[in-house]
């Protein structure tokens, strides 16, 4: 029986995308300001050349992957229309050629929702700082009792609490919102992608595991 024979070179590789799900309610990814349910994943690997009974094939050579990133389905598309973008395309990395596998680390990335929000508590606290100051020096200053006093700066210090308690818990609100309406969005997109496929007879992207 004849046997195969394998030819390996340092050049030699393959190229595979595929669909990934994440569950959890999604993840951030290195550029992208909203979280994902799923992601688009390229692998390349080191190949070999397979010559069997007078017939030749390429095939991954096994192990790890030499590198593996992840993209936004956003940015795979971005990716596709953009060739000659100079300064590329932002992409995850999860496996990297000398580090192995890496984990994505977003601490100190803010998105623009982040600098809304530290903005508007910013904004906030100066409100309150101002309040404070100017409320306390007018009190101070008048001519009330000192009972009366007392009752102006309680109610200003009321006022206060509530000022800052409210503001918290109204920007949680509207971030939580806004997090669900993005979410709507993309599945009414989808959805539409789905039905326009079905309409044109193309094959479901989102039914389709690997992307070959």
């Amino acid at each position: 029986m004849e046997e195969e024979n394998v030819k390996r070179e340092a050049s030699y590789g393959t190229i595979r995308l595929s669909r990934a799900q994440i569950g959890g309610g999604g993840q951030f990814f290195f550029g992208s300001k909203v979280r994902v349910t799923n992601s688009i994943l390229i692998e390349i690997n080191n190949a070999e050349i397979v010559t069997d009974h007078g017939e030749q094939r390429v095939r991954d050579a096994g192990g790890a992957p030499l590198i593996r990133v992840e993209l936004t389905p956003l940015q795979f598309s971005e990716l596709l229309i953009s060739a000659d973008r100079y300064e590329g395309v932002p992409c995850t990395i999860t496996r990297h050629p000398i580090h192995g596998s890496v984990k994505y680390v977003r601490e100190g990335i803010k998105t623009d929702a982040d600098l809304a929000e530290e903005a508007f508590k910013n904004s906030v606290r100066k409100l309150k700082n101002t309040l404070t100051k100017d409320a306390v020096n007018i009190v101070n200053d008048s001519k009330l009792c000192k009972r009366d006093k007392e009752r102006v700066l309680s109610a200003l210090g009321t006022v206060e609490r509530n000022l800052t308690a409210n503001s918290e818990y109204n920007l949680k609100c509207l971030r939580e919102a806004t997090e669900r309406t993005l979410m709507e969005a993309k599945a009414e997109m989808e959805g539409y992608i789905q039905n326009r496929c079905k309409q044109l007879g193309l094959e479901n992207p989102y039914e389709k595991e690997a992307i070959e």
